[in-house]
């Protein structure tokens, strides 16, 4: 049997543990936002609208706390 050793060092869950906090949400809206962002670049211009308001509130976000 396989067991995972725990990584204090770089942060990883290898135990699928951690919750997600605010900072990891918005760092995936963050992500979503740069995709949509892309689709929008094909013509999916509802893709477009909803890129640009995910990049005002993570822009918004990261203002407010910069050590984001």
């Amino acid at each position: 049997m396989y067991a995972y050793v725990n990584d204090p060092v770089n942060a990883f869950d290898l135990d699928g543990k951690k919750a997600w906090t605010l900072g990891d949400v918005v760092n995936v809206a963050d992500n979503v936002s740069s995709g949509l962002g892309v689709a929008a670049l094909f013509g999916c211009g509802f893709c477009g609208i909803l890129s640009a308001v995910l990049s005002v509130g993570v822009g918004a976000y990261k203002l407010t706390y910069p050590c984001l």
